[in-house]
């Protein structure tokens, strides 16, 4: 009687767990669909309610550069595309020079994202100038078709987007995402009598839009052009990073919104919108960053003997490959010539 009372409970514990197994694998199912199903619905609530409001607030973005006659037509949210950033330190209405110049390569089939910045001093030709003068003075001279040109000319690669932003809305940009980490081990200290002084302390776990704008400008370290490059891009990775994980999807209103006062683009912004809707589509949506620094050497040349950075062409050389492997250019060329 004890042994017919086991088996029978046995065999209901059995069933029981057999249920309980079924019913999990289809818990974890639905799950893994609706992961991709809740993409689908934010990606299209984004497309329907958000994106419309934010080509509206960023009409006014949309610069075009000397000579060209329409949109660039590349599907952004396929093919891998380059971009130009431009941070610009202009105050009131002077003529500002691109402190920040960080050519940029995404591919969105990989989320692979490249960043390599370009030192203001270097010493690099300028086509539309038809001189050779520093990287940052391109801007100064002829907006962004001078600096997106000089750039192309540097790297042998075209720059599909720009993007000019005025350092000033870095601030309003930063505090509106609560702060970003920066890895700042020792404080910096700005109080070389010809330069504007401030002092970022060290050690922070977020850092203000003001430090943040401040850890830009910063320029007193033993490192000196090459350094701050290197902070710029230190600071692009912290925002990608940090933008990035928000969850509420109409944060993306407020940061472009604050980003259209303060942005010109030959981006339109329905492609823009359209690629940030594709984002949201993905199931993974972090991105990898890999970064480099031009490196070089500095000099003083010409009548006046001032300093520029003469950047180390066999660097130069590689990056150059390495861009046109990601871009597919090496295979296009091998295909041409069979």
């Amino acid at each position: 009687m004890m042994n017919e009372c086991f088996r029978r409970t046995a065999s209901i514990f059995i069933l029981q767990k057999k249920k309980l197994l079924i019913i999990c694998s289809v818990i974890v199912v639905m799950l893994v669909a609706g992961i991709a199903f809740r993409n689908a619905i934010a990606a299209s609530l984004f497309r329907t309610v958000v994106a419309p409001k934010i080509n509206e607030e960023l009409a006014e973005t949309y610069v075009p550069i000397v000579e060209e006659v329409q949109p660039p037509e590349k599907a952004v949210k396929q093919e891998p595309f380059t971009f130009l950033i431009l941070g610009v330190d202009q105050r009131n209405k002077e003529t500002g020079r691109s402190d920040t110049m960080i050519f940029g390569l995404f591919k969105p089939d990989t989320n692979i994202l490249k960043l390599i910045s370009i030192p203001r001093d270097s010493y690099i030709f300028l086509p539309v100038e038809d001189s050779y003068d520093k990287a940052s003075h391109a801007f100064a001279y002829g907006g962004a078709n001078s600096a997106v040109r000089a750039v192309e000319h540097l790297l042998d690669e075209p720059v599909d987007y720009y993007m000019s932003i005025n350092f000033q809305g870095v601030v309003r940009l930063i505090d509106s995402i609560g702060g970003i980490e920066l890895d700042i081990s020792k404080d910096l200290v700005n109080d070389d009598p010809s330069h504007e002084h401030f002092v970022v302390k060290a050690n922070q776990d977020v850092y203000s839009g003001v430090d943040a704008l401040n850890f830009l400008r910063f320029r007193e370290d033993a490192g000196g052009d090459i350094s701050r490059a290197s902070r710029n891009q230190e600071f692009v990775e912290a925002f990608v990073k940090k933008a990035g994980s928000l969850d509420n999807i109409t944060k993306l209103n407020e940061l472009l919104t604050i980003v259209g006062d303060n942005l010109q683009t030959n981006m339109p912004p329905s492609q823009l919108t359209e690629f940030i809707a594709s984002f949201i589509e993905k199931e993974e949506k972090n991105i990898a960053i890999n970064s480099v620094t031009l490196n070089g050497k500095g000099a003083r040349l010409g009548d006046q003997r001032l300093y520029y950075l003469k950047l180390d062409e066999t660097q130069l050389e590689e990056i150059k490959k390495q861009i046109d492997s990601d871009m597919g250019n090496v295979v296009a060329a091998a295909a041409a010539i069979d």
